[in-house]
């Protein structure tokens, strides 16, 4: 299996969230914040969990020991793995269930995992962003909101 790989806009938009005890992120999977824990989790339609954006990295970066992409929280160690999460937003090709094309321009997209997108609205979660451009069947080419921009 070949590990995504994102790159972010700018530095700036970097920071690192610790991961939940036992979840287990990958590169590229859409995360936010667990509101129990404060911890980062992959997203799910969560009461109270706020969605923050993108895993682009880990700290520390070996954090990821057999290069699956994948990281398992641990709270139990002396420095728990961080998600380095890209909080400033971003357009992603991604596929959107309910897509079908170039007249879902401007819809916004809600998420229901952690690469699962959706034009129907969730119950706990408000959108992640909009299409901003239909590329082939139901994948399309998404803005993704800022941190700041999420309600």
């Amino acid at each position: 299996m070949a590990v995504k790989k994102l790159s972010p806009r700018s530095s700036r938009d970097l920071f690192p969230f610790q991961i939940q005890d036992t979840k287990v992120i990958e590169i590229g999977d859409y995360v936010m914040i667990d509101a129990t824990t404060g911890g980062a989790d992959v997203l799910a339609d969560t009461a109270g969990d706020l969605p923050i954006g993108f895993v682009v990295d880990w700290n520390p970066p070996n954090a990821d020991t057999d290069g699956d992409g994948a990281v398992t929280g641990d709270t139990g160690v002396s420095s728990p793995p961080e998600a380095i999460v890209d909080i400033g937003g971003r357009i992603e090709d991604v596929v959107v269930v309910g897509v079908s094309g170039i007249t879902d321009m401007g819809k916004l997209v809600f998420g229901t995992g952690p690469d699962t997108f959706t034009l129907t609205p969730t119950a706990n979660i408000g959108a992640l962003g909009r299409v901003v451009r239909h590329i082939l069947g139901t994948t399309a080419a998404v803005r993704f909101f800022e941190m700041d921009e999420l309600s």
